[in-house]
């Protein structure tokens, strides 16, 4: 980078590095930072600053927030073989928990287990290793991702039975929470439903239009292409003239470029370069059967299907060259389905 740009400060070099970064598709930032660099991306943005590559990744900073939320302490006395119940309540849109429980002296013969329940009483996490003497010793700690809100309970038990005593622990409670800026249409979707919608902002796969979300809107070629380069493992790329003459804005040249430029072949085989990507216009299955086939790196399967008979009342209407995608594309889970495909 400095031997394209001998002018870049520390600061922008790093800059540079984070905004070219590949996301890493179900990660948040706090987990893995701004991704997998792209040398190739970082080294682009150095020599030709106007190409401004990663700039969409500062368009959610006012979308999603995330806070670690002051921890919450917790204590009680265990008998041996018996448990001892805390109830803990979890916040909304939490993205991750932890709950630690320790207990002494160090010479303390006791060995307790933890075992957690969420909000509907099932069972979903407990630890019982083996604790000994030591900095390490004599504590459990369980980690949750993406706990539903509501009240659970921590079971702590005296796993020593007859042999154990009386036992005092403290424990504690660690949330990392997400915030959102407000939607004005998705408080009459399913809690389902709005849980994906807030996933898809917090990993940068979508992002609102202004203060709505536009649920019902028809996704675009171009939301396609964003969501595979923001939300997927696509790396950045940026041409240096415009590859699509219909796609002239740097932020949407910048995603389209990316997936028509994938070092394993276009994700959208229907546009070569120097003709039009139609960024605007409708995703139909069909196309995002193949595109989602690509991004995921199962192209030679797909055609390895060619031909492949469909179980759906349309499969007439999908050519036979493309139904290994779509064979594919369902059996992966890449595209939901019911007796119609619908192309």
């Amino acid at each position: 980078m400095l031997e394209a740009n001998p002018s870049l400060k520390p600061a922008e070099v790093k800059d540079i590095l984070k905004r070219s970064a590949t996301p890493l598709a179900s990660y948040f930032e706090h987990e893995v930072g701004a991704g997998l660099l792209n040398v190739h991306a970082a080294v682009l943005q150095a020599a030709f600053p106007g190409r401004r590559v990663g700039d969409w990744r500062r368009l959610n900073s006012t979308q999603v927030q995330f806070h670690n939320d002051p921890l919450v302490p917790f204590s009680g006395t265990v008998q041996p073989g018996a448990n001892s119940d805390t109830a803990l309540n979890l916040p909304s849109n939490a993205v991750f928990a932890a709950i630690q429980v320790g207990w002494g002296p160090m010479w303390t013969p006791n060995d307790l287990g933890v075992e957690v329940y969420n909000n509907t009483g099932s069972l979903v996490a407990q630890v019982n290793s083996l604790n000994l003497l030591g900095l390490t010793g004599r504590q459990e700690k369980v980690s949750l991702i993406r706990p539903a809100a509501g009240n659970w309970r921590v079971s702590i038990r005296n796993t020593l039975g007859a042999f154990g005593t009386s036992q005092p622990f403290t424990g504690v409670l660690q949330v990392g929470r997400a915030s959102y800026a407000p939607l004005n249409d998705v408080s009459n979707l399913t809690p389902t439903v709005r849980d994906a919608i807030y996933q898809n902002i917090r990993t940068l796969a979508m992002q609102p239009h202004g203060s709505s979300f536009k649920p019902e809107r028809t996704a675009t070629r171009g939301d396609v292409a964003m969501a595979l380069v923001a939300g997927a493992q696509i790396p950045q790329y940026l041409a240096g003239q415009p590859l699509y003459s219909d796609v002239q804005d740097l932020t949407t040249r910048l995603f389209v470029e990316s997936v028509q430029s994938y070092s394993n072949g276009s994700i959208f085989p229907d546009a070569a370069a120097g003709s039009q990507f139609r960024p605007n216009d409708g995703i139909t299955r069909l196309t995002a059967a193949v595109a989602f086939v690509n991004a995921a790196g199962l192209r030679s399967q797909a055609e390895a299907r060619a031909g492949t008979p469909l179980a759906v009342l349309d499969a007439a209407s999908v050519p036979s060259e493309l139904r290994g995608y779509v064979s594919l594309a369902i059996a992966e889970g890449l595209l939901k389905t019911d007796s119609f495909f619908r192309t």
